[in-house]
């Protein structure tokens, strides 16, 4: 398997609206390509995510700054009853003492939201039709939910990910769709972004992303590229 360097690569824009950059949503973005992406972890990435859980103040991370920026986003959403992505993982470790077990790239990403406290998502790259714009929902969006082949109705005043066929990737960063998720054996290329809020710096989201992409890099192989 051949490996390069990080690089920028034109191929995807992942773009801010200006009206949620306002609200301090910053993000950035990456293609991954040739990594393994199984079911079943290797046995190194078992032991590397066994030892940072044991690493990781829960308690800590859920008053940080980074995971109450996003409460703020979501109460300024009217989602205040909603917990926000990284919450709701930390709390199942918390809970189980484990990450759940999704995939390779998954819980690649996963440990990474278990050390920050930063939302972080992946797509299948050739499910994506276009840019991926982040930005406020006006009820016409197009979102099949997880498990399901039918879409739904995304409510107006809310915000998300959307490629530029008005299709919804993830909203609120709580809710992935099911046309764009990592497949083990069919998914080639990942587009996998972090997402930060205001209490966060760019720098802090590159540092991330940097450290998601070297994570998997390690533990799965292949390549990846820094998006523009």
């Amino acid at each position: 398997m051949t490996e390069k360097s990080p690089e920028t690569s034109p191929a995807i824009r992942l773009i801010i609206a200006p009206e949620l950059e306002a609200l301090g949503i910053k993000a950035k973005g990456a293609l991954i390509r040739g990594a393994e992406i199984k079911k079943n972890l290797p046995g190194a990435l078992k032991r590397h995510i066994k030892t940072e859980l044991t690493r990781v103040d829960i308690r800590s991370l859920l008053e940080s700054p980074v995971v109450n920026g996003y409460r703020e986003l979501y109460r300024l959403h009217g989602e205040q009853e909603t917990a926000p992505a990284s919450e709701t993982l930390l709390r199942l470790i918390e809970k189980q003492g484990r990450l759940p077990n999704i995939n390779t790239i998954v819980d690649s990403y996963n440990m990474v939201v278990a050390q920050t406290g930063y939302a972080i998502g992946a797509h299948d790259a050739a499910r994506l039709k276009g840019n991926v714009t982040i930005r406020k929902t006006d009820g016409t969006e197009q979102y099949t939910p997880i498990m399901q082949t039918e879409p739904v109705i995304v409510p107006a005043g809310k915000y998300a990910a959307v490629d530029d066929s008005g299709e919804v990737i993830c909203w609120m960063e709580t809710r992935q769709s099911n046309v764009t998720k990592i497949v083990p054996g069919q998914t080639e290329e990942v587009f996998l972004y972090v997402q930060g809020n205001q209490a966060s710096s760019k720098g802090e989201v590159c540092m991330v992303l940097q450290h998601v992409c070297d994570t998997i890099k390690e533990y799965c192989g292949g390549s990846y590229m820094l998006l523009s």
